[in-house]
């Protein structure tokens, strides 16, 4: 018998052994370092919401998926970037201002106070237990009624405020922003 008919069986093997390398794939991490906001602000409109608002120079809005918008620093618009060319990439929560449709049901629902010195601008304060006694997540949005219904903007990340001090300092951003935002 002809030994080369004998080894063809063996070189497909060493072929298929060849090409077929399992490979392991390499973890992208997309951390990025947050940057502090600029000493100075640009102006942005959005349109859909019906609201114009002052951000710091270097943050960036992005339109998300759900028909929100995050505004967010410019190392944090990196991430997702890396987050969009790598799927399945690994990274951290995020801090944003979140601009989004209300899905209140009228105007005064949930509404804790108004915002001094801004017409058709309120603050929503919603408390949720965490099970736990005593112990209470805090929700500190801004309300806004604009020409194209109502709109609430959160600031924060899934951090939330629980203790007294806490909701001091997101009620004092949620106020900064409204002095930063017009309706149009």
């Amino acid at each position: 018998m002809n030994t080369w008919h004998r080894l063809i069986p063996f070189s497909f093997i060493g072929i298929n052994l060849f090409i077929y390398q399992p490979t392991q794939a390499k973890f992208v991490d997309c951390s990025k370092p947050t940057q502090k906001p600029s000493q100075f602000d640009r102006n942005i409109v959005l349109d859909k919401f019906g609201i114009s608002m002052k951000i710091p120079a270097n943050y960036r809005a992005i339109s998300m998926a759900d028909g929100t918008v995050d505004i967010v620093d410019g190392g944090t618009y990196e991430e997702f970037v890396c987050r969009a060319k790598n799927p399945g990439a690994g990274g951290e929560g995020y801090y944003s201002i979140t601009v989004y449709e209300s899905k209140a049901s009228y105007l005064y629902e949930g509404v804790w106070d108004k915002v001094p010195k801004k017409e058709n601008m309120y603050i929503i304060w919603e408390k949720k237990s965490t099970g736990q006694d005593g112990l209470y997540f805090n929700y500190l949005n801004l309300r806004i009624k604009t020409k194209k219904g109502l709109v609430e903007i959160y600031a924060g990340d899934e951090q939330t405020p629980v203790h007294e001090d806490d909701v001091k300092a997101a009620l004092e951003e949620i106020l900064k922003i409204a002095e930063k935002t017009e309706i149009l």
